[in-house]
């Protein structure tokens, strides 16, 4: 309410892509989604939206409602949206949640190949939490390939 009684139109599209993240941590995905569709009009009317967020965090929506195919098309916009961008590990989140999808639909070697993508991104830039998160879909997709000692060495903490 604040950026937008100030005019403020960039600021407020990033503050509800911001909340919307908020909004589907707590579950609320009806208000996810209102947040969002409200920051892409702004973006549509030219405001500055954060467009590898916005579409991320539509794929985790439509992942935690199981539409797997919707998911990875908000995913894939993501990434290419994330790599436009200077800052390299805006890919990562994007990618371990690309695997998490790939994992989801029994696509194991392509969860492979995301996570190793963003565990190299995570290393490079010391994000301890990528590494965790990559080490959880990698051991994931080692399960599924029956590869179980792998999953238990990428599993176990460290």
């Amino acid at each position: 309410a604040g950026f937008r009684a100030a005019g403020d139109r960039n600021g407020e599209a990033e503050a509800l892509v911001h909340h919307a993240l908020v909004l589907l941590n707590q579950g609320a995905y009806a208000r996810t989604l209102e947040h969002i569709d409200a920051a892409l009009d702004l973006g549509r009317r030219g405001a500055a939206v954060s467009l590898d967020r916005a579409h991320h965090y539509l794929g985790l929506l439509y992942l935690g409602m199981r539409d797997l195919d919707e998911a990875r098309g908000h995913l894939d916009r993501a990434l290419d949206e994330s790599r436009r961008l200077p800052d390299p590990m805006r890919a990562a989140p994007v990618l371990g949640s690309l695997a998490r999808i790939a994992n989801a639909q029994s696509r194991y070697e392509e969860a492979l190949r995301f996570c190793d993508e963003s565990d190299a991104l995570s290393r490079r830039f010391d994000s301890v939490p990528g590494l965790a998160y990559g080490a959880l879909e990698r051991g994931r997709a080692l399960l599924g390939l029956g590869r179980f000692e792998e999953a238990r060495a990428s599993l176990e903490p460290r």
